[in-house]
């Protein structure tokens, strides 16, 4: 038993020296240590890692026994590796970027080369594409002295020869159509401010002054004697009936009154992009000229600049700051146009008569639409900037608006005639900021039915809705305190109305002709004039408070369907006469004159009610013409009262 002990104990102190000397043990055959044989001690040989790389594999870091030959994945020899085809990298592969390109064109093939962004790789591949050929075009590309077939991509020219121009026109070729622009002009020099220059040492810029040339096309060329050519000075094409088109170079910035004034012939201004300022009727009476491209410097357009021209469309640059009077008056052609908010200068009369503008984008950043803006144009479509506080007189007049719905909220006043004769319209939305409505300011819109809004309004001018025959509705205006002369006159249709509490007065024919059913004028009223309600037919009830201080002659004239009346203040000549159904009258304390003819020929009258108590005296004349004043017989009979107010020509006055 000692001995036994013995041997284990020298067995184990030898696997300690092994492993002190790094060896591994191990049992060859798998044959233990009950067989009393000695363990096998690994002698660990280690093998590098080799990293792959886009051509060549790698393999992993292992350990390989010299005795036994094993592999293992670490050097204690605990994890062997039976397949050693696992330790192998394969290959990475390139790792292409997008490649550079070298676009193929007419006569060379494209090539895109791709290049490894893998570290430490230079490879590169190739890739082509085929060569495009030739694309010859079939229109002709113009140049100075010929003409030719051109390759859309290389530019290379066949079939080039000369022009050819006919003696019948000697500035358009007769095979490509390239126009010869002619260049004989006068030119004056012009000092840094402007001055004419008395020497060419003075002169930093020309001014074209004249145009000598018989050719239809002329070209402004940019430089004179190496100066820039900066003007085209006042009346220097006026009246010319030959030229057809002019380009003018980006140098010129002005261009001078009546410079193409009346050029009939004119069809084509070409801007390139200098000019800043366009004179007085520099292109007026240009019948023929359709197109123009304002220049992106642009700033002003002069007074009557296109007048009766010919254009069809214009853009305004967001550079134009003022438009001045009648600058388009009369251009018969123009559609639509649009006013950029840059403008804050606008003159009256702009589009006065464009008798096919139908659309208007009106964003000035200006405070009204001045007068005769858009006279007798048929507009359809309408946009106001919301800067806008007032119309001017006949700024829309005669148009072919249909409804108006387009006044900015902070519109303060539709001014006079400012809608005058625009008889397809029908209705109109007034803003809740407007104070005022002009005098003729929509008169004879013969279709108007409805008016909306305007609740803010305190006076409506004279003849304001004359003849406005279709009218039917207008909204409350609980501020009005005047309605000026025939404002409602001839309004057959227009059956309500909203007498506020704060109105002061009323024209003379106010509401003549009109339909209103029941009228109450209130205490507020101090004024109403003659014939203010005449023939108002469907006149029924009436009610006239205490306030009245002045009253027109036959205010309610020929009011045939009144039946109810109730006053409180005086009653002015022939008032109620030939309101042939007026039955009931109640006179309150107020009263205290009732002139001649008040009631004639109320003939249906059958009950008067005196509020005060009797009173009355009456002035006459006797057979000689004389006044004489006489009492009549009043009682506190009503039928007595009406056939007395009814059968007596005189007036009547309150006495004491």
């Amino acid at each position: 038993m000692r001995m036994k002990k013995t041997i284990k104990i020298l067995l184990s102190a030898s696997a300690v020296v092994c492993a002190l000397l790094g060896f591994t043990a191990c049992n060859r055959g798998g044959e233990g240590e009950e067989q009393g044989e000695t363990p096998h001690v690994h002698q660990m040989q280690p093998v590098t890692e080799q990293k792959a790389d886009c051509t060549h594999g790698g393999h992993t870091a292992y350990f390989i026994c010299n005795t036994c030959e094993k592999w293992f994945g670490d050097a204690d020899g605990t994890r062997e590796i039976t397949d050693k085809e696992s330790v192998n990298l394969a290959p990475l592969d390139h790792d292409w970027d997008e490649g550079t390109t070298i676009p193929a064109d007419c006569t060379n093939q494209g090539v895109t080369t791709f290049r490894c962004q893998r570290a430490g790789c230079v490879e590169t591949k190739r890739e082509t594409t085929e060569k495009l050929g030739h694309d010859i075009g079939t229109e002709w590309t113009q140049a100075v002295h010929t003409h030719y077939h051109a390759c859309s991509r290389c530019n290379l020219h066949e079939d080039e020869e000369e022009h050819r121009y006919s003696a019948a026109d000697d500035s358009v070729c007769e095979v490509c159509g390239n126009i010869v622009y002619d260049t004989e002009f006068t030119f004056f020099g012009r000092k840094a401010d402007g001055s004419a220059a008395n020497t060419e040492a003075e002169a930093v810029s020309y001014a074209v002054g004249a145009y000598t040339g018989s050719h239809k096309r002329v070209m402004i060329p940019l430089t004179y004697k190496g100066k820039p050519i900066t003007a085209i000075e006042a009346e220097t094409f006026m009246e010319n009936d030959v030229i057809t088109a002019v380009s003018i170079p980006s140098t010129v910035e002005n261009i001078w009154d009546r410079a193409f004034y009346h050029c009939t012939a004119l069809i084509d201004v070409e801007l390139q992009g200098g000019v800043a300022r366009v004179g007085a009727y520099a292109f007026e009476g240009c019948t023929s000229l359709q197109n123009v491209t304002l220049s992106g410097k642009i700033s002003s357009l002069g007074y009557r600049a296109f007048q009766e021209s010919g254009l069809r469309a214009i853009h305004f640059p967001e550079t134009l700051t003022e438009i001045g009077e009648n600058a388009f008056a009369a251009c018969e052609n123009l559609t639509e146009i649009t006013i950029p908010s840059t403008v804050t200068s606008v003159g009256k009369n702009i589009f006065l008569k464009c008798s096919s503008l139908e659309t208007v984008n009106f964003l000035a950043s200006v405070e009204s639409i001045g007068s005769m803006m858009f006279d007798y144009c048929p507009l359809k479509k309408v946009t106001l900037s919301p800067t806008i506080k007032s119309l001017e007189v006949y700024s829309f007049a005669y148009t072919a608006l249909e409804t108006v719905d387009f006044l900015p909220e902070g519109l303060l006043t539709i001014g006079n005639k400012a809608f005058i004769g625009c008889t397809k319209l029908k209705s109109v939305q007034i803003p809740s900021t407007c104070t005022s409505i002009m005098p003729n300011a929509f008169r004879a819109n013969t279709a108007l039915e409805t008016v909306t809004g305007g609740g803010n309004v305190e006076q409506i001018g004279m003849f304001a809705f004359y003849n406005c025959v279709s009218l039917k509705k207008i909204g409350a205006m609980p501020y009005l305190t005047a309605i000026g002369d025939s404002a409602f006159d001839r309004c057959g249709a227009l059956s309500s109305f909203s007498f506020g509490s704060k109105l002061v007065s009323v024209g003379n024919s106010a509401f003549r002709s009109a339909a209103v059913s029941s009228v109450r004028l209130a205490s507020s009223v101090k004024t109403l004039g003659e014939y203010a309600f005449a023939y108002n037919t469907a006149l029924s009830e009436l009610t006239i408070g205490s306030g009245l201080e002045s009253v027109g002659l036959y205010a309610f004239y020929g009011c045939t369907a009144l039946k109810t009346l109730t006053c409180d203040s005086l009653i002015g000549y022939g008032m109620f006469r030939g309101a042939t159904s007026l039955q009931t009258v109640t006179l309150g304390a107020g009263v205290t004159k009732i002139d001649a003819y008040a009631f004639y020929e109320c003939a249906a009258l059958t009950s008067v009610t005196f509020e005060r108590s009797l009173g009355w005296t009456a002035e006459t004349t006797d057979e000689e013409e004389n006044t004489v004043t006489v009492t009549p017989a009043v009682s506190s009979d009503g039928a007595a009262n009406a056939t007395l107010l009814n059968q007596t020509y005189c007036g009547y006055v309150w006495t004491r």
